[in-house]
């Protein structure tokens, strides 16, 4: 029986080159993201760059080769140099003043990607029950749940108004809006699940909510021509003080499509960081994935809004986790009436 220790030390050798050169690979083509959408995908994967290239230095400390040893630590760190500063400014972001827990006009909002291949859909209709938030921002949303809130919790249910048929992404609330839906005939860029609604606030006002639904990174195009259409929406919707947009942005903080919109779309991002794909009910082998590794579900809200609280759910049949937003308009808000 051959000796263990050669073994391990070759497997370990293999693994962290292996390792190591994945991840600088990914970790340097990311910082190229600020001039290619393509370059840019690689850039939703910096945590999992670093990670792995700290996890490949460390594994090649039992490679017995110095060569190898060297090269795989060297790709190692050349991968954490590269993510980490990428990753850095979402962690250092300014936030705004928070609420206390006890403010005056407060607003639950829940944003949510229901799941099209949803297994567990008893389960996401008993938790949006009983947690009865006055918001839900629901992407790929089901008749079937949106029916069950409307029927049972007496919620009001608000579509793409210039594509009646197109319900995919909805906006849900206990009191019925002022105006709800949009014709998105006027508007640039590429067609996608979009809606809007406006509601009176507690404190005289009104305030707007926009649901959003964007295509997945891979296809840099699409998604750069959806970003435009609801900087183009936010920009038609009034004030943006007392706008909330919410939605699955199938992008993460650290892209740099996503730090773009950040300093663009005038609106502070509430969730820092917050990791809500995948869920375990997306399964692999037949086993839950394990780890939520992108946070892709975002809310933002303008500065008329203080922060209460921003919590991640639990798993409930999608494969993204919901998000439970708590807000407090701010006492020095303007108020518009509608």
């Amino acid at each position: 029986m051959p000796p263990l220790r050669p073994f391990v030390e070759r497997a370990a050798e293999r693994a962290a080159l292996a390792l190591a050169s994945v991840s600088a690979l990914g970790a340097v083509a990311g910082l190229g993201g600020g001039f290619s959408g393509w370059l840019d995908v690689a850039t939703h994967g910096a945590p999992l760059w670093l990670a792995g290239g700290a996890a490949a230095w460390l594994l090649a400390r039992l490679a017995a080769r110095e060569l190898p040893r060297r090269l795989a630590q060297t790709l190692g760190v050349v991968a954490v140099l590269a993510a980490a500063p990428v990753i850095w400014p979402e962690a250092m972001a300014p936030r705004s003043p928070k609420a206390p827990a006890d403010a005056p006009h407060q607003l639950r909002l829940i944003q949510f990607n229901a799941w099209d291949l949803n297994a567990d859909r008893p389960a996401t209709i008993a938790w949006l029950l009983r947690e009865r938030p006055d918001i839900i921002a629901m992407e790929e949303a089901q008749g079937d749940i949106m029916d069950v809130l409307r029927d049972k919790a007496g919620y009001h249910v608000t579509c793409q108004g210039g594509r009646p048929q197109w319900c995919t992404t909805a906006i849900l609330s206990l009191e019925a809006p002022l105006a709800g839906g949009l014709d998105d005939a006027a508007l640039p860029g590429e067609v996608m699940p979009l809606t809007r609604a406006r509601f009176a606030a507690s404190d005289g006002g009104d305030f707007t909510v926009v649901a959003a639904h964007f295509d997945w990174p891979t296809n840099p195009a699409r998604q750069a021509d959806q970003r435009w259409r609801v900087a183009a929406l936010i920009a038609a919707s009034g004030p943006h003080e007392r706008m909330i947009l919410a939605g699955d942005f199938n992008s993460t903080p650290w892209s740099f499509a996503r730090r773009s919109d950040d300093e663009a779309w005038g609106m502070e991002r509430r969730t820092r960081g917050l990791f809500s794909w995948p869920s375990p009910s997306l399964r692999l082998l037949g086993l839950g994935w394990p780890l939520a590794f992108l946070p892709i579900d975002h809310v933002y809200a303008g500065r008329g809004w203080r922060t209460v609280s921003v919590v991640r759910g639990p798993v409930v049949g999608s494969d993204h986790y919901p998000v439970l937003v708590t807000l407090a308009l701010a006492p020095e808000s303007g108020r518009r009436r509608p």
